[in-house]
């Protein structure tokens, strides 16, 4: 016999006569192969259901099941994989050949058999079956990483959505169209209002499209929503986003952004653009009353020290209309290369009805490409600064909040946190459940939670971990800040912070009463409630607390400055 040259295979010798089973099994492993030996169909059906062989040696005529028969059976079990048979047989009628190989044989031998011709035969099967093993393993890995893409594209899209919060785009004042390119889209829209009722509009543009730069995008929405929940001018979310990116991203991915702020109560519009298209604003016959274009670097460019956040602000006076868009959009070509440009997309806005523009915009963007694709994303905003619809908003929310009558007084509760509390409860949202129980109204809720992060965050950090706010004033300080507050608090043994709620009947209304003490030696509060005369003129380390005596109708310290009273009216005020 001669030397192995395979790598080996597992080989089914079917034959009911031991002895040329033997010389078979005896002739195969010589080659290198594993054998597995069946004296009739049944058994080679049987072993096959236990270990699929690559090639089958078969006898064609055998007592009980036949060859043809059995060959016919282990194809369909064995399902897709592909074992070749190779019949071996000592019947020479055509008909008979022709037949076996038509119903499940690859191939036949006469017997007796000529050995180099049967090494000849396995070698040329087993190159094919490697081939075909290799084939179908890389099938199979496609199809799990096709499985994975799918299913990564699920998880990344809803927690796009998630994140995102798409549920607050639906605010009245803001008409919305995004386009992607591929499956997800890098340009990113969010919007939030302000516990002052300010509305906030974020349109940010990652670099490329697609799943990368979905995510480059997502670093974003946090810093955006939390900073607007707690009253934060854009300004300084503008600034947030910016250290929060480079922290985050790498040095070649930044995201050109816009943010907006309407203020319909003071009439006013204030804008900081960082790399988004020029931003129209055009009055109800569609003329350009005014333009934004990006003044500053995209997000994630410039260290703190260098970050420009200076705004852009224009007077409300009458009804206006922001037009915002990603450069997808101005910049989509049709199929002579021709970009749709600024002057299609006014002359889109400013033929739609009023509360159609977008629809406007996005037919013209189709009629434009004619069936091209759009080689980026593309993003539209409408945001609508109109008083009269803004007083259908605020009306609408009062009637929605006003449930006076339904707090009762009676209802008290303390909590007190040690050390090990303060480093790992989240406080704040704790206690805004509990309110939640008593029927507190939607915007009492983003008021209250206001006055307690500031109160809880003082005790905290000044009361128990001494950390002085002026710190924040230097150029750095934010971030030094926060460093130096995450160090103590870890390192924590010692101190504690005490909070009562309590609802009480204060001059035929009820009052929340809001107590929080904490076990430090207090601080210069005289100092800084001195600094709030005015909410619009205090330096960054009064702000809060010029917040919470703008929300409270009493706000007293004790002498200490390590204990505050709040009492913040439960009953329904109309916005001043």
């Amino acid at each position: 016999m001669d030397t192995p040259q395979t790598q080996g295979m597992i080989l089914m010798v079917v034959d009911d006569d031991r002895m040329i089973r033997m010389l078979l099994r005896r002739f195969a492993e010589s080659l290198g192969h594993q054998v597995l030996e069946a004296g009739s169909g049944d058994e080679a059906l049987q072993i096959a259901e236990q270990q699929t062989p690559d090639i089958v040696l078969m006898d064609m005529v055998m007592p009980g099941m036949d060859g043809i028969t059995t060959a016919r059976e282990l194809k369909t079990r064995v399902g897709e994989r592909w074992v070749p048979v190779i019949f071996l047989t000592a019947l020479d009628n055509d008909a008979d050949l022709v037949a076996a190989l038509s119903q499940g044989g690859d191939d036949y031998l006469t017997k007796p058999v000529n050995f180099p011709i049967l090494r000849a035969k396995i070698s040329a099967f087993e190159r094919s079956v490697m081939l075909y093993k290799r084939v179908r393993e890389q099938a199979i890995e496609l199809s799990r990483y096709q499985d994975r893409v799918i299913e990564e594209q699920r998880v990344a899209q809803h927690l796009m959505e998630r994140i995102v919060n798409s549920a607050k785009l639906d605010d009245p004042m803001l008409d919305s169209w995004i386009s992607p390119a591929e499956f997800l889209s890098g340009d990113l829209l969010a919007a939030a209002r302000t516990p002052g009722d300010v509305l906030y509009v974020m349109l940010a543009d990652g670099v490329g499209h697609g799943l990368t730069a979905a995510l480059n995008v997502l670093p974003v929405t946090q810093p955006f929503y939390t900073m607007t929940e707690k009253g934060f001018s854009i300004a300084e979310i503008a600034r947030e986003i910016n250290s929060k990116v480079r922290q985050i991203l790498p040095r070649d991915r930044f995201i050109s952004a816009a943010l907006v702020s309407v203020d319909m109560l003071t009439n006013r519009l204030e804008v900081w653009n960082g790399g988004i298209p020029k931003l129209h604003l055009l009055n109800a016959q569609g003329e350009v009353v005014l333009l934004f274009p990006s003044r500053h670097l995209p997000l994630g460019i410039l260290p703190e020290m260098q970050f420009d956040s200076k705004t852009e602000s224009f007077a409300l006076q009458e009804p206006l209309r922001l037009v915002m868009c990603s450069d997808g959009l101005v910049e989509a070509e049709d199929h002579d290369k021709a970009p749709f440009g600024y002057p299609r997309l006014l002359q889109a806005v400013q033929q739609a009805p009023q509360g159609g523009e977008v629809e406007q915009v996005r037919q013209s963007v189709v009629d434009h490409l004619a069936g091209e694709p759009h080689h980026d994303d593309i993003s539209l905003v409408i945001v609508r600064c109109d008083q009269e619809l803004a007083d259908r908003i605020s009306a609408g929310q009062r009637e929605h909040d006003d449930v006076s009558g339904s707090v009762q007084s009676g209802w008290r509760m303390a909590l007190t946190l040690g050390p090990e509390e303060l480093k790992y409860v989240n406080t704040v949202p704790l206690l805004i459940h509990v309110l939640d129980q008593v029927r507190i109204t939607r915007r009492q809720r983003s008021e209250v939670f206001l006055i307690l992060t500031e109160l809880f965050a003082n005790a905290l950090d000044h009361g128990i971990l001494l950390l002085d706010s002026s710190l924040k004033e230097s150029p750095d300080g934010m971030d030094e800040y926060f460093m130096l507050r995450s160090e103590r608090l870890t390192a924590l043994t010692q101190g504690e912070i005490t909070i009562e709620l309590a609802i009480l009947q204060d001059e035929a209304e009820p009052v929340l009463q809001i107590m929080v003490t904490d076990s430090g030696r207090g601080f210069d509060h005289q100092g800084k409630l001195q600094q709030t005369n005015t909410l619009h003129a205090v330096r960054p380390s009064g702000k809060g607390i010029a917040l919470v005596r703008n929300l409270c109708r009493d706000l007293n310290y004790n002498t200490a400055g390590n204990r505050v009273t709040v009492s913040y009216p439960l009953k329904h005020r109309p916005r001043l």
